[in-house]
């Protein structure tokens, strides 16, 4: 559960099949960064930049919001397909209760898990998005326009980075809702 540095990822993927009768090639760009704002306060953004050069029968590599870890406050229920797509997820976060480490003696013989280690952030979030589509999806309000979407929560961080989420987020239509999640750390 970083609070400080940055990450950078940038990947490519292509496919041909049957000498261009279906065919991609698909960039993706993920930036993430952590500040500390003070004892206590954490500031942190990820963007996601993704492009798809493809011709209209590889639909199937048209994925953007809602697919893997793309998603945004508000919009769990929700799925977007487009070529090109960037979501920025910002949040301000409060450091609730500072690191404990909890014993249950009745485990003590398994190393590894009779500690438990827990941390609690309270968290504030605002993420924008915009997914482009060509072939547009017919119902759905999320392709081709500006989207955005903002919540409060709480991250309960665990064994091993695992890190439990509660939050509360309204979408652009104001839907509103309690979100549950489970996010384990990069392998």
């Amino acid at each position: 559960y970083p609070t400080s540095g940055y990450y950078i990822d940038i990947n490519g993927k292509s496919s041909c099949v049957n000498g261009f009768d279906l065919y991609y090639l698909k960039l993706k760009l993920n930036f993430q960064y952590y500040k500390p704002l003070g004892e206590r306060w954490f500031w942190s953004t990820n963007v996601n930049i993704g492009s798809t050069y493809k011709n209209k029968r590889a639909y199937l590599y048209d994925q953007a919001l809602g697919y893997g870890t793309l998603n945004m406050a508000g919009y769990d229920y929700y799925v977007a397909d487009g070529q090109h797509y960037i979501i920025v997820n910002n949040s301000i976060k409060y450091l609730i209760l500072p690191k404990r480490i909890f014993t249950m003696n009745f485990i003590r013989r398994l190393d590894k898990f009779y500690k438990i280690h827990l941390t609690i952030y309270g968290k504030l979030m605002i993420d924008a998005g915009y997914i482009s589509n060509k072939y547009k999806t017919i119902g759905n309000e999320l392709e081709n326009r500006s989207i955005m979407g903002s919540g409060v929560g709480v991250d309960i961080v665990t064994y091993y980075d695992t890190v439990l989420s509660v939050s509360y987020a309204i979408n652009k239509f104001g839907e509103k809702g309690f979100f549950f999640g489970i996010k384990l750390p990069l392998l």
